[in-house]
């Protein structure tokens, strides 16, 4: 499975949208709670479990490639996301799918990669490899910027929003979610 993964991460486009769509861009399979029992290392190499998403009514979950200038650009409107909710009960966990090589472990050199570029875009919220429990899920992205949310028991609640947003609509999405 982890061979996919990397295959399907070298494949993967880097796309933005539109910007005008409202709703989500692809069809999510049910995919269950795959973020419910996560016990993980970000990659600054800090704790990461499912707790994150307890604590939040929902948490946007990001979806990034080092090799994805559209990804790169976004970060900073993304950051401003979880600046803005992270005491509003919404959070905001990025998931980097290009840091296993094609044996499917770890590649030090893309983790290093991919901190360089958070901290170049001043990125304070966590960016987290593919967790094994959602490893299906994240072969069926075709294209990054990818992003999903999650609610409170790490089930995914909505379909796969493609391509890069701006700020304004991140917070309409969210606020919707979250009831505002």
């Amino acid at each position: 499975m982890a061979l996919i993964l990397s295959a399907a991460a070298v494949l993967t486009a880097c796309g933005q949208s539109s910007g005008s769509e409202e709703t989500a861009d692809a069809d999510m399979k049910d995919y269950g709670d795959v973020f419910r029992n996560i016990a993980m290392k970000d990659i600054e190499g800090k704790k990461f479990t499912s707790g994150y998403f307890k604590k939040n009514d929902v948490t946007l979950v990001t979806v990034w490639g080092t090799y994805c200038g559209y990804c790169i650009e976004e970060m900073p409107d993304i950051e401003r996301i979880y600046e803005h909710y992270r005491d509003k009960k919404a959070g905001v966990i990025g998931v980097v799918i290009d840091l296993n090589d094609s044996s499917g472990s770890e590649d030090a050199s893309q983790v290093e990669e991919a901190v360089k570029i958070t901290e170049e875009q001043g990125v304070e919220y966590q960016n987290i490899n593919v967790p094994e429990s959602a490893y299906d899920m994240f072969a069926d992205i075709g294209s990054v910027p990818a992003a999903f949310l999650v609610d409170r028991n790490g089930k995914v609640i909505s379909d796969i929003y493609m391509g890069m947003r701006a700020y304004d609509e991140w917070s309409s999405i969210i606020d919707e979610k979250l009831g505002n």
